[in-house]
């Protein structure tokens, strides 16, 4: 038997004796009530595809990754909450298909992934993508992080286009700066010390006002010039 197809069924489990399918190169069972995987799934070093959309999955099925022929892994509709840090150990895959789960951190390992040509987290919880990710990118002919909640600054190789529709309204609206540079010039210098010192005089730092509390006390007052001038002096 080298193809097992169980769409659409109510399966809630596996069995053990799987693994003694030793010729099993695709293997899909979308549509089930599957939460998990038996071990010896891993016993099947000829799988080459396996299907898991449409489950109940919650964590990644940790025995893929001994598994060196896998190509084509498809985990879509599910409740997978992270992705395993050594997900590089699948390097022959090609196709990683995990939109609409509850994915919130890819690891940087994805950005070893060399053989990828698909990758689709759309629809997750994504909050930040690696810049790893562009040691792959000029590969990839699927690329989809869209309905994601990724804020900026996103890596050098991606496009808008790329980047998709997020929702960024718990993102922080100030610039990835250096301490103390509240004329984000990148440097600390006489000039954060002046524009701090007016906007307090004028009243106009409220606008700002994650960014320029430089102590995080949350007011904006002679302490943060205070603490600028601390900054300057100790450089």
């Amino acid at each position: 038997l080298n193809t097992l197809f169980l769409s659409n069924n109510i399966l809630v489990e596996i069995p053990e004796t799987i693994g003694n399918l030793g010729n099993l190169e695709f293997f899909h069972m979308p549509g089930n009530q599957l939460t998990e995987l038996p071990l010896s799934i891993s016993n099947i070093s000829s799988l080459m595809s396996l299907n898991i959309d449409n489950n109940y999955f919650t964590t990644f099925p940790s025995s893929l990754l001994e598994l060196n022929n896998l190509k084509y892994v498809y985990i879509a509709n599910n409740a997978i909450n992270s992705l395993p840090t050594n997900i590089n150990m699948i390097l022959s895959i090609q196709i990683l298909s995990a939109y609409s789960n509850n994915i919130s951190i890819l690891p940087s390992s994805v950005g070893e992934l060399s053989n990828l040509y698909h990758f689709d987290f759309a629809n997750n919880d994504l909050t930040t993508i690696p810049e790893t990710i562009c040691n792959i990118y000029d590969n990839l002919t699927v690329f989809d992080i869209g309905l994601n909640d990724i804020c900026p600054p996103y890596p050098d190789c991606l496009a808008q286009e790329d980047i998709g529709e997020q929702d960024t309204s718990g993102c922080s609206e100030c610039p990835d700066n250096i301490e103390g540079d509240v004329t984000f010039d990148g440097e600390v210098n006489i000039l954060d010390v002046v524009f701090l010192v007016n906007c307090i005089l004028l009243a106009e730092c409220n606008g700002n006002g994650e960014c320029l509390d430089i102590n995080i006390d949350n007011e904006i007052n002679i302490l943060d010039v205070i603490f600028i001038v601390n900054i300057i002096l100790e450089m």
